[in-house]
């Protein structure tokens, strides 16, 4: 089994935090985000500490890598090639990303148990996945990618103003 040091990079303040910082001045600065210091201002005062609590995680879960049914119910998750031991955060983030905040409560009842470090670190890792992914979307041409990070970034500024 992988190791985590590789994998949650994702929750590298060092470097996620400037890189944030560029994708969210170009996605203002096209309009595509009205005002980018909510999300900014989290990850600055809320940098990911150490997880004490490694688990199985997906490593990579995003709305591609769900599959739904005909019902639009969740049936399962594809592209498993960065599963590894490391922080819950990094696959918790998926919840943040596309249910409205209206239906947490709903999920952490049916995941079970989640600290609120580690909801903090699942918010940072959503806050600067969904901007990555609307940065990508934009400017690949992907309006499927692009749509997938603006209602990620929608939900999660409901999140910050709640």
């Amino acid at each position: 089994m992988r190791t985590a040091r590789r994998y949650d990079r994702g929750l590298d303040h060092a470097k996620r935090l400037p890189l944030a910082n560029e994708r969210f001045a170009e996605l203002q600065g096209e309009g595509l985000v009205d005002d980018a210091a909510p999300y900014l201002d989290f990850m600055a005062a809320h940098p990911p500490g150490a997880c004490n609590d490694t688990r199985i995680v997906h490593g990579d879960m995003y709305a591609r890598h769900i599959l739904l049914d005909d019902a639009r119910r969740l049936c399962g998750a594809i592209d498993w090639g960065d599963v590894h031991r490391g922080d819950p955060a990094l696959d918790l983030a998926i919840a943040l990303m596309v249910l409205p905040p209206q239906a947490h409560a709903a999920f952490v009842q049916a995941y079970g148990t989640i600290s609120d470090a580690t909801w903090q670190r699942a918010t940072y890792r959503a806050i600067y996945h969904a901007a990555l992914v609307t940065h990508y979307g934009r400017a690949e041409g992907d309006a499927g990618m692009l749509r997938i990070g603006l209602d990620a970034l929608a939900f999660l500024g409901l999140v910050l103003r709640a």
